[in-house]
């Protein structure tokens, strides 16, 4: 087993991390699934659609509830996706002006007919009505739809990924670095941390991503997204125990 010598650590400002962090090429990406063990944002749907369908309170009462549990999944996992730690416990309306500010549109009509009616529901205990019912599911399920391609570019981990490596079924050796700095997301520690692996210098130069303000956070999260604008891009994707095994055998 070949396990890299150590490297230096600093931490820094998120600001002097975010400077450094714009520099590296975007066009290679190694992503991961960090949500496969939900509930699907599709199985909430079709909850919905049998509530409507029973067309009595109890079922129209569903129908709202799980059609806006459908929007509000697939909004938490592309919050989850983008490393947006400061949000998670977030209103939802802030979580949506996130993900616009990162380059993904959220339509109003989300909150307006989805998230509100349920609130009304569950807070002012409202009856459920069949129109409202109609409308958050038919509304949910043009919203997966719209979103299916964002949500199925799973979570970026590396950027310009300077690893060299085999992989087999159940073995990663490593194999030395590659020149170039990377940026890679350490969500496979505690505490979670933004990294900048530089390995000509021998350093990793960090930041929690607790620490993180949530304008830093979101700027964060736009260069990751940036990856996906670029015409000339490759991408792949591994699971979390190549990542927890290849950077303990890198050092990281």
């Amino acid at each position: 087993m070949h396990i890299a010598p150590g490297l230096s650590r600093t931490e820094v400002a998120a600001q002097d991390f975010l400077t450094a962090a714009r520099a590296i090429r975007g066009n290679n990406a190694n992503t991961c699934s960090l949500n496969g063990h939900w509930t699907k944002p599709a199985t909430y749907v079709e909850w919905a659609r049998r509530g409507f369908r029973d067309a009595d309170d109890y079922g129209l009462a569903n129908a709202i509830t799980y059609a806006k549990r459908a929007a509000c999944c697939r909004i938490d996992r592309l919050i989850h996706n983008y490393h947006l730690r400061r949000l998670h416990r977030g209103s939802f309306p802030e979580k949506i002006q996130a993900l616009e500010r990162i380059g993904i549109d959220i339509p109003s009509v989300i909150q307006e007919l989805i998230i509100y009616p349920r609130n009304e529901l569950e807070h002012d205990y409202s009856p459920p009505d069949a129109g409202t019912a109609r409308r958050a599911v038919d509304i949910a399920t043009l919203f997966l739809t719209a979103t299916d391609a964002v949500d199925s570019q799973e979570s970026i981990i590396a950027l310009n990924m300077n690893i060299l490596y085999t992989q087999g079924e159940e073995r990663v050796t490593f194999n030395g670095w590659s020149k170039g700095a990377m940026l890679f997301i350490d969500v496979f520690a505690d505490p979670q941390a933004a990294k900048i692996v530089d390995a000509e210098h021998r350093e990793v130069r960090y930041v929690e991503l607790a620490k993180f303000t949530r304008q830093e956070a979101i700027e964060l999260a736009r260069i990751l997204h940036g990856h996906y604008s670029l015409q000339n891009r490759g991408s792949s994707g591994s699971s979390p125990f190549f990542y927890t095994k290849i950077k303990r055998l890198a050092g990281l």
